[in-house]
């Protein structure tokens, strides 16, 4: 699978929330969003999910244009978890993680939806939250009972948008090593905003570098991660350092 971006862009009124982007999004890999707060990371999830509707340029899945495939075409393609999810229901852990299952069923879940989500569960170490209902738990695991259910959907693509900020580092090592594992078994595109550096770096093989709405550094994580390119990206001076090939960013300043 292939997502080709060509020229898109998105405003709010006059300010660019997506500036002129073009780049690839090919199986197998994690690509990690990084760049400040109001970079155009959320926007630019917004229009890969298919949310927003670019003001120009293309889209393309496997070299057709993503508006031109069916809602139900969509479900198989790409799942997207937003920034920030309000419920105004209250529903077991299992229950909201069945939601994923939603477009491959009628109305009700069936037993090969249940296998799927509980194996989810089990995968990612929250069965023990289960028969929990969401208003009993805690803000990190409402995040990650919410990126289950995206996965859940099983979709070739997979959109999070900043799943791991609200977690503690333990738990964001478990999201991380589940979507690597995910990666691997399954030739996902796995495509992610992130603000941790030193996470994008050990975890993510792709880094795109936004800022003001535009990409200005795209790149392998080792070709990404230097000093040139933290220093214009966040105007942080960093050391870099280098642990078994893999690079990572010290800040120095701030």
């Amino acid at each position: 699978m292939i997502i080709k971006c060509e020229n898109i862009s998105y405003k709010y009124d006059s300010k660019n929330g997506i500036n002129n982007f073009s780049s690839e999004f090919k199986s197998g890999n994690i690509y990690g969003l990084i760049g400040p707060s109001g970079a155009g990371k959320s926007t630019l999830i917004k229009l890969l999910s298919g949310n927003f509707k670019s003001n120009n340029g293309s889209i393309k899945i496997d070299g057709k244009e993503l508006n031109k495939y069916t809602n139900k075409e969509k479900i198989s393609l790409i799942s997207w978890l937003p920034q920030t999810i309000s419920c105004n229901f209250d529903y077991t852990c299992r229950e909201a993680i069945l939601f994923g299952r939603y477009g491959y069923s009628n109305f009700l879940p069936s037993k090969n939806d249940y296998e799927i989500c509980d194996e989810i569960m089990k995968e990612m170490n929250i069965t023990h939250l289960s028969n929990r209902f969401l208003s009993n738990i805690s803000g990190g695991e409402f995040q990650r009972v919410m990126t289950a259910q995206t996965i859940a959907q099983n979709a070739q693509c997979i959109i999070l948008d900043e799943p791991i900020s609200h977690l503690d580092v333990k738990c964001q090592s478990e999201i991380m090593e589940y979507l690597q594992k995910r990666k691997k078994e399954h030739d996902n595109i796995i495509i992610i905003s992130i603000h941790d550096l030193t996470v994008a770096s050990y975890y993510c093989d792709h880094l795109i570098l936004l800022k003001n709405g535009s990409k200005i550094a795209e790149g392998s994580t080792k070709e990404l991660i230097n000093y040139e390119n933290i220093l214009n990206g966040f105007e942080l001076e960093t050391n870099i350092i280098d642990y078994n090939g893999d690079k990572f960013p010290i800040i120095k300043k701030i």
